[in-house]
């Protein structure tokens, strides 16, 4: 049922979001393929040993919020393609502030459990943070 799919791909993509917040890096991993692709500032990371080096070279977050919105979700079966916009913001003395803005381009497919991971995703972006 393809309702019940996009709601399942979209689980996944929030599922991202709040576990990359909670610096939960080892499970957002778990939410790609073992031959998934991303790709990152330009730079492509093949494959979930690649992907898990990546996230766990990072610090864990103070006052990050990933969001995710205004996705675009198509299933053909056992396939998705979502194109998401996404911001993430950073708690500051003066509130929270923009300082990435992107889009996702992002190809899934259903797990052999059924659930919905990535095959490959790209984060199109920019910071907001001045140098």
């Amino acid at each position: 049922m393809v309702a019940n799919d996009i709601e399942g791909v979209r689980r996944t993509l929030a599922a991202y979001c709040q576990l990359m917040d909670d610096g939960d890096y080892g499970e957002a991993a778990n939410l790609f393929h073992s031959d998934a692709r991303w790709t990152v500032a330009g730079v492509v990371y093949n494959g979930i040993t690649e992907i898990r080096n990546l996230v766990a070279s990072w610090p864990v977050p103070d006052g990050i919020k990933h969001l995710t919105f205004n996705s675009i979700i198509d299933v053909d079966g056992g396939l998705a393609t979502a194109v998401s916009d996404y911001l993430v913001m950073k708690a500051t003395d003066i509130g929270g502030v923009a300082i990435r803005a992107g889009r996702y381009h992002d190809s899934l497919s259903r797990s052999a459990s059924g659930e919905w991971k990535f095959s490959e995703r790209e984060n199109r972006g920019s910071s907001f943070v001045r140098s």
